[in-house]
């Protein structure tokens, strides 16, 4: 045993054990430094990251005081830690890396659906919005209370000296569910909207736009929707808002023409589903739209305040025979499509109404300023609430 020491020959496991000790504690700091990388970099006033994603809630805020006594640790110590949760840094990469694991390995996503042809469709919209509606719609007379109210609304519209124009756009689950994955929620066909529609275009003394015939008459030659956004296309838009055109003037007892011929162009785009999908890196795709680029300026806006005059703007007033009357416009961003392609320039002047005033306030807001109003309401619009008089509100702008 010449040459090892006693204390080796004391406990000849000692070096191992403390080997293994020095792991333990290399494996610790590890974790420790791991924990608290996220916590330091949160304290810089721009930590390195991806693009934010869009949020499905309202992230918490950083406590502004201190809750309850001075020993309600749990209490505060929660709320702290919740808004350190929502405002991590690297968050934003660290939810777009596991979207992007989810639709890499098994082409699924929290957020979205992903459809044939590179078609994006939200959730939101598949699981809560549209089945919310079609229950609103499947009670017993709902299709009548809402004629009876949409009667009434013309009738009081008429009163303050204009004609409402409805114009009712569905969502592309309407014309076809093939191209959805087979896991994605389909709704029964002929859907209870489509039902309310038709009976609605059957209603007399409404003037109602026939969306779904004028959008059929158009495909497949156009696309009838965006690839990876809910909205409808261009082209969509501005059908729908020739027809709208052609009604007032055959109202006005004359004939009138659309002033753009159709002119298009290709554009690579990241639609609005496509954004919330929150992967990596988001691939634009190529989308055919209207080419509005050779149309000069027609009208000045003047923007308004919303929450003070119930108005989004209001255009300038032209002295042009050749233009329809002034008329109002209440919808939401279906609408925006239909302004960018063209339904603003044919008109003298128009008013754009708050986007999410009530439905019920419409009369009262167009009172002295049109002699037209254009009330559009997208299928998943939570108005179709107000007019059935149900609690049900679903939401979607």
């Amino acid at each position: 045993m010449t040459g090892v020491s006693g204390e080796y020959q004391r406990n000849p496991y000692r070096p191992k054990q403390r080997a293994r000790w020095a792991v333990r504690v290399v494996f610790c700091l590890l974790v420790l430094v791991a924990s608290l990388t996220p916590a330091l970099l949160s304290l810089q006033t721009d930590p390195p990251d991806v693009d934010k994603v869009q949020e499905m809630r309202v992230l918490a805020p950083l406590p502004g005081e201190w809750q309850g006594g001075a020993l309600d640790l749990d209490k505060n110590f929660v709320a702290f830690d919740k808004w350190f949760n929502d405002h991590l840094a690297y968050r934003s990469w660290m939810i777009r890396f596991k979207n992007q694991l989810d639709y890499s390995l098994f082409r699924t996503s929290s957020r979205v659906y992903f459809g044939a042809g590179q078609e994006i469709y939200g959730r939101i919209l598949l699981d809560d919005q549209l089945p919310a509606v079609e229950r609103v719609f499947a009670q017993p007379g709902v299709d009548q209370r809402i004629r009876d109210r949409l009667l009434a609304m013309s009738a009081q519209i008429k009163a303050e000296g204009a004609t409402m124009i409805l114009v009712t756009p569905m969502q592309r689950q309407h014309f076809s569910q093939k191209r959805l994955p087979f896991f994605a929620p389909h709704m029964q066909e002929p859907s209870h909207f489509l039902g309310l529609y038709e009976s609605l275009r059957a209603t007399p003394g409404l003037e109602f736009v026939d969306v779904l015939g004028t959008m059929k008459a158009i495909d497949p030659k156009y696309p009838l929707y965006f690839k990876q956004d809910f909205h409808w296309s261009d082209f969509s838009a501005r059908e729908v808002s020739i027809e709208i055109t052609k009604r007032i003037a055959a109202l006005e007892g004359r004939e009138f023409k659309w002033r753009y011929p159709l002119e298009t162009m290709t554009k690579p785009e990241v639609g609005s589903d496509a954004r919330f999908a929150a992967l990596l890196t988001e691939r634009p795709v190529d989308e055919l739209r209207v080419d509005n680029r050779p149309w000069p300026a027609v009208h000045q806006i003047n923007y308004e305040d919303p929450a003070k005059t119930g108005l989004e703007y209001v255009t300038d007033e032209l002295d042009d025979p050749a233009l329809l009357p002034s008329t109002c416009l209440f919808g939401n961003s279906f609408s925006d499509g239909m302004v960018s392609v063209g339904l603003l320039n044919h008109f003298q002047k128009l008013t754009r109404l708050h986007r999410d005033g009530s439905i019920d306030l419409i009369p009262e807001r167009v009172r002295g300023r049109c002699r037209y109003v254009i009330v559009q309401l997208l299928d998943v619009s939570p108005a179709w609430a107000t007019l059935a008089q149900t609690s049900a509100t679903p939401d979607f702008k």
